[in-house]
């Protein structure tokens, strides 16, 4: 007797994706307004490679990227196992907590900078986790 495994469809993966971006990138620009109008990112503190301040453009392009990857890996994971589910999760997580790291190395950086860009990190990571691996 076969047992048939029944795995979501690449079409519905990527439309989970669209939703946890689309999610995640209001929030985090709300985040980011927030931030701003207090002063807690300030525009003085230049973001490198590129070195330059954190805008509403690298959110939204940070946020996409972040999650567009993510939804490969679920992608690529739902077609190579049987437990993609499981395995992104922990994947997932793990990726969310080496994300704290990298507002760390921000030169100059105030300590309400690097909350926020975390808690952006967050949302991003719980997002993508949440929206992917749900039914």
């Amino acid at each position: 007797m076969t047992t048939l495994i029944k795995r979501d469809s690449s079409g519905t993966i990527w439309k989970r994706g669209v939703k946890a971006a689309a999610i995640a990138i209001i929030i985090n620009l709300c985040l980011y307004w927030l931030s701003a109008a207090f002063h807690w990112i300030p525009a003085s503190v230049l973001i490198s490679p590129a070195d330059v301040p954190l805008t509403e453009a690298l959110v939204i392009f940070a946020s996409l990227i972040g999650i567009g990857l993510g939804t490969l890996v679920y992608q690529l994971l739902v077609l190579f196992t049987t437990k993609a589910k499981f395995i992104f999760a922990i994947l997932g997580g793990f990726v969310l907590l080496l994300s704290f790291i990298s507002p760390f190395s921000i030169a100059d950086a105030p300590v309400s900078m690097i909350i926020m860009l975390n808690i952006m990190h967050v949302v991003a990571g719980v997002s993508s986790i949440w929206f992917l691996i749900k039914k």
